[in-house]
């Protein structure tokens, strides 16, 4: 039995056959045409007809959106680190944009929002212990709205030890930061101890923090 049939026996898309002329070997096993070949063809033909392509992608995604969110997952999956990675960089390199994107989706989609918020809400009150201090929460709070507002850039409270994996909601487990930050820590535990609420808000831009209200104690 050749390779081919033999790739094609198991369900395999792709077989190791003869060389090519450019002396590649992978080939498809519905034509016998040369995966690298034929890949490059593709990318060719879409450089020279670029606008042609998009509009028929654009199509194919209006036609078939289901289609599309399964591509593109497979696709992220088979990628993952390095999708993160591009997007990480282009939050960092453009957090005001991203701000003006997020903000234009929590627009467009109350629903989705609605539906996100009440799930925190009920995780982050089964993650309040019974001696947690309101106060310090509510303040840090709304210093990071305060600081958003000033700077014009996204800055969150961010659960140190996520509550999807067992971090509390409480002062102790809270710390200021970035937006673009915050998305790219995602639901990662930071080595170390949470910073303490004295060393978050030395690090913090424009804020000179209330005695009154904060009590600086050990985080």
């Amino acid at each position: 039995m050749t390779p081919r049939l033999e790739a094609k026996a198991r369900g395999e898309k792709v077989y190791s056959g003869r060389l090519c002329k450019l002396g590649h070997t992978k080939r498809y096993v519905s034509n016998r045409g040369c995966v690298v070949c034929s890949s490059e063809q593709s990318m060719a033909r879409a450089r020279v007809n670029r606008e042609t392509v998009n509009r028929q992608a654009r199509e194919r995604h209006a036609a078939h959106p289901e289609m599309r969110k399964v591509i593109s997952r497979r696709y992220y999956l088979n990628h993952t680190e390095e999708e993160n990675a591009r997007s990480r960089k282009f939050r960092r390199d453009n957090p005001k944009l991203v701000a003006f994107l997020c903000a234009r989706w929590f627009k467009n989609n109350p629903d989705k929002v609605a539906h996100y918020n009440g799930r925190r809400r009920g995780r982050m009150y089964n993650a309040t212990p019974a001696n947690a201090d309101h106060g310090i929460i509510d303040a840090l709070y709304d210093i990071a709205r305060d600081i958003t507002e000033e700077t014009g850039e996204l800055w969150t409270v961010d659960h140190w030890v996520p509550l999807s994996k067992g971090g509390l909601h409480c002062h102790t487990n809270l710390t200021i930061m970035r937006g673009s930050a915050n998305s790219s820590k995602n639901a990662r535990i930071p080595d170390g101890p949470c910073p303490s609420i004295q060393k978050t808000l030395d690090a913090l831009p424009h804020v000179i923090p209330d005695p009154d209200t904060i009590d600086m104690g050990e985080g």
